[in-house]
C-alpha cells in the first residue's frame, strides 16, 4: 500500500533533499489518506452491523405460528412482515466471513493512520529544515 501512495523514491528524495515544494505534494497525499480513512470507517461500521445483526425471529401468525396451519393469505401476510421487520437472515458462516472482512478493513485503517503519521512527520521535517537557523 505504501508504494502506491508515496513511492519509496519520493520518500528518499524528501528525506535526503527536503525542499518546500515537497510540502505541497505531501499535503495532497495527506488529504487523499484522510479521504481513504473517512471511506473505510463507514464500511467497517456497516460490516459490523451486518455481522452483529440478531437472528430473525419468525412472525407467528394467528393461524398456528408458521407450523403449516396458516391459510395462503396469512402466509403471504406473514412473509411480508418478515421482510419488512427482519430482512434476510445471515448464516453463521457468513458472520465468520464478515468478521474476517471487518478485521481486514480495520487493519487497512490502521495502516492508513500510520502512513498519515509518516507523511505528517515528513511535512514537519521539511518545514523545520527550511527554517533559517
Amino acid at each position: 500500500m505504501r508504494s502506491k501512495t508515496l513511492s519509496n523514491g519520493k520518500e528518499i528524495d524528501v528525506l535526503t533533499n527536503p525542499q518546500m515544494q515537497h510540502t505541497r505534494e505531501l499535503h495532497i497525499v495527506s488529504g487523499e489518506l484522510n479521504i481513504l480513512k473517512r471511506t473505510l470507517y463507514p464500511l467497517y461500521n456497516m460490516i459490523n452491523a451486518l455481522r452483529e445483526r440478531p437472528k430473525a425471529s419468525y412472525f407467528c401468525g394467528p393461524g398456528g405460528g408458521g407450523l403449516g396451519n396458516d391459510t395462503p393469505e396469512q402466509m403471504h401476510s406473514s412473509s411480508q412482515s418478515e421482510e419488512k421487520g427482519h430482512g434476510a437472515e445471515i448464516s453463521s458462516s457468513a458472520r465468520v466471513y464478515l468478521a474476517d472482512v471487518a478485521d481486514h478493513v480495520l487493519i487497512l485503517t490502521e495502516e492508513v493512520d500510520m502512513l498519515r503519521g509518516t507523511v505528517e512527520n515528513m511535512i514537519n521535517m521539511v518545514n523545520n529544515s527550511a527554517t533559517p537557523h
